[in-house]
């Protein structure tokens, strides 16, 4: 997979003693034209000690490779019962808005390996990307978005990352050996802000699996339709929100931090918009002039939503609707407006979208899981997205046509 940086964090490629070479690996491949240095601190940053091997895995080195210096981390799964070979490195990154990180590594041996963790120190918790690679003696070039990090602990945020952690997890007794070639930050240039749920206590193991899978169906969904967005924290929010963001989602944000509610005013006062599905944190169900219904809840639902075509302009007439959940909003001040129904095979008929002045509301649940994609149902969504983002179904109709006529990967 493809590379695309706009930054390149380099950890280790400043001349030092003790370098050694390594006998017929490559040089990583491009991008090396930029590097990320925080001022004042390269020589901190960029020394092989910096990496503190975790008990029992060696110290880390550097070597060349094709000319160009990497660092090395010896694996001695064979002289030892170690379960990993581990190593942390203090590194802050402020990744809030970001899409991603970027990462080359070169293996020599991959039958001892189970796979690789990244690990991304944030306060009392962690970000993991589990990686798999399936060549060795290769430079692998992984894409590491947001969404595919699953979280341990309570962490602060992708802005507050204090440190990497890169672990070689051991499947057999053979000494391997692993060079990691940098470590990039990939751009976040997109209008749209998905807000993750994150909490500040630990939230179940079912709540955040359903949470991180939710959150990676909509990236995916706007991948399909061609929109850039990105991922973030809802404790990112606090610091404030950039101003290229006109659009945020709140996936299934039951409650958010006060401080991010209020950097959430600050961006509907400036014309922001709001795109929420199923609930929406007390505060702003105030703001957007909802309420609940009578029959408030969730549960298992299946019929048609029923689009109203003067406020949903270009959505299909009738989207069949199973397997997803209703939380029953109704409107509650003249704002608010229903912009489609949701007729239940039991004959009974709640809202299914709900309008006011900076919100669209989707108030049923779809499964976006792999596999389960809706051409009808994602028309549906994108006439929703044009609401709150008006130009959105042009960019999605030009990403169809560019489409068209790619046969293959």
């Amino acid at each position: 997979m493809g590379l695309r940086c706009l930054g390149l964090v380099l950890l280790g490629f400043l001349p030092c003693a003790g370098r050694t070479a390594s006998q017929g690996i490559p040089a990583p491949p491009a991008p090396f034209f930029r590097l990320v240095l925080r001022p004042g601190k390269a020589k901190a940053l960029h020394g092989a000690a910096r990496w503190r091997p975790m008990k029992g895995s060696p110290p880390v080195e550097i070597s060349r490779a094709g000319g160009k210096p990497v660092f090395r981390m010896d694996c001695p799964f064979g002289k030892t019962p170690m379960e990993r070979a581990s190593w942390d490195h203090p590194f802050p990154l402020d990744l809030s808005w970001e899409r991603g990180l970027g990462l080359l590594l070169y293996v020599e041996d991959l039958r001892p390996v189970s796979h690789f963790t990244l690990f991304l120190k944030s306060g009392k918790g962690w970000y993991a990307f589990h990686l798999r690679i399936s060549e060795e003696r290769k430079w692998s070039v992984l894409e590491l978005p947001k969404e595919a990090a699953r979280i341990e602990g309570v962490p602060s945020g992708f802005g507050k990352v204090e440190a990497v952690r890169f672990s070689v997890w051991r499947k057999g007794k053979r000494a391997t050996r692993v060079y990691f070639g940098g470590l990039g930050l990939l751009g976040g240039k997109g209008p749209i802000g998905v807000v993750r749920w994150e909490g500040t206590r630990p939230l179940s193991s079912g709540s955040r699996r359903f949470i991180g899978d939710f959150c990676m169906g909509t990236m995916r969904l706007f991948s399909r339709l061609g929109l850039d967005a990105v991922l973030t924290s809802d404790r990112d929010l606090q610091a404030g929100i950039p101003s290229r963001i006109r659009l945020l989602v709140l996936p299934r944000n039951v409650v958010l931090p006060k401080r991010s509610l209020e950097s959430i005013g600050s961006f509907l006062g400036r014309g922001g918009k709001i795109l929420s599905f199923m609930v929406l944190p007390p505060p702003l169900m105030e703001r957007a002039g909802f309420k609940r219904g009578k029959k408030s809840g969730a549960g298992r639902v299946s019929g048609v939503i029923r689009p109203d075509p003067a406020l949903l302009p270009g959505a299909p007439s009738r989207v069949p609707f199973r397997g997803g959940r209703a939380g029953f909003l109704v409107p509650g001040k003249k704002e608010a407006r229903v912009a489609a129904v949701w007729a239940a095979s039991s004959g009974r008929s709640m809202p299914a979208v709900l309008l006011s002045p900076g919100f669209v509301h989707l108030d049923v649940l779809p499964d976006l899981s792999p596999g389960k994609r809706d051409p009808l149902l994602e028309t549906f969504y994108l006439a929703l997205l044009e609401n709150a983002l008006p130009g959105a179904s042009k960019k999605a109709a030009v990403k169809a046509l560019e489409r068209m006529g790619a046969f293959g990967p």
